[in-house]
Protein backbone atom coordinates (compact mmCIF):
# COMPACT_ATOMS: atom_id res chain seq x y z
CA UNK A 1 0.00 0.00 0.00
CA UNK A 2 3.26 2.64 -0.26
CA UNK A 3 2.57 4.73 -3.42
CA UNK A 4 -0.84 4.70 -2.96
CA UNK A 5 -3.78 7.69 -2.86
CA UNK A 6 -6.85 7.19 -0.62
CA UNK A 7 -9.80 8.60 -1.78
CA UNK A 8 -13.49 8.82 0.42
CA UNK A 9 -16.73 9.26 -0.86
CA UNK A 10 -20.16 10.39 -0.12
CA UNK A 11 -21.80 6.85 -0.42
CA UNK A 12 -19.63 5.27 2.26
CA UNK A 13 -16.82 3.84 -0.07
CA UNK A 14 -12.92 4.34 0.36
CA UNK A 15 -10.95 3.69 -2.74
CA UNK A 16 -6.60 2.92 -3.43
CA UNK A 17 -5.41 4.51 -6.44
CA UNK A 18 -1.73 3.42 -7.05
CA UNK A 19 -0.17 6.77 -7.28
CA UNK A 20 1.88 5.97 -10.73
CA UNK A 21 -0.81 4.10 -12.76
CA UNK A 22 -4.04 5.82 -11.53
CA UNK A 23 -5.56 2.71 -11.58
CA UNK A 24 -7.89 1.75 -8.63
CA UNK A 25 -5.96 -0.92 -6.62
CA UNK A 26 -8.54 -1.64 -3.55
CA UNK A 27 -11.92 -0.45 -2.50
CA UNK A 28 -13.68 -0.74 1.14
CA UNK A 29 -17.32 -0.33 1.51
CA UNK A 30 -16.44 1.26 4.58
CA UNK A 31 -19.60 3.15 5.76
CA UNK A 32 -23.44 3.64 4.97
CA UNK A 33 -23.19 7.28 4.82
CA UNK A 34 -20.77 10.33 3.70
CA UNK A 35 -17.19 9.75 4.80
CA UNK A 36 -16.27 13.29 6.35
CA UNK A 37 -12.11 12.37 6.29
CA UNK A 38 -9.66 9.31 6.29
CA UNK A 39 -6.52 9.67 7.45
CA UNK A 40 -3.53 6.43 6.54
CA UNK A 41 -0.10 5.29 7.96
CA UNK A 42 2.61 3.99 6.66
CA UNK A 43 2.29 0.81 8.66
CA UNK A 44 -1.30 0.01 6.46
CA UNK A 45 -3.87 1.57 9.02
CA UNK A 46 -6.04 3.49 7.73
CA UNK A 47 -8.94 5.44 10.41
CA UNK A 48 -12.18 6.92 8.86
CA UNK A 49 -15.48 8.57 9.85
CA UNK A 50 -18.64 9.19 8.44
CA UNK A 51 -21.90 10.68 9.03
CA UNK A 52 -23.00 7.18 10.32
CA UNK A 53 -21.63 8.58 13.61
CA UNK A 54 -18.87 5.56 13.43
CA UNK A 55 -15.30 5.69 13.12
CA UNK A 56 -13.41 2.68 11.65
CA UNK A 57 -9.77 1.72 11.53
CA UNK A 58 -8.73 -0.79 8.70
CA UNK A 59 -5.96 -2.64 8.39
CA UNK A 60 -4.70 -2.86 4.94
CA UNK A 61 -2.59 -6.62 4.12
CA UNK A 62 0.18 -6.76 0.74
CA UNK A 63 -2.70 -6.92 -1.94
CA UNK A 64 -6.16 -5.54 -2.66
CA UNK A 65 -7.80 -8.78 -2.15
CA UNK A 66 -7.01 -8.83 1.12
CA UNK A 67 -8.27 -5.82 2.80
CA UNK A 68 -9.60 -6.37 6.06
Amino acid sequence: WKNCIAASYANGMIRFFDAESGQVSGTIAAHSRCINAIDCNEEGLVASVSDDCYVRIWQLSGDAENLQ
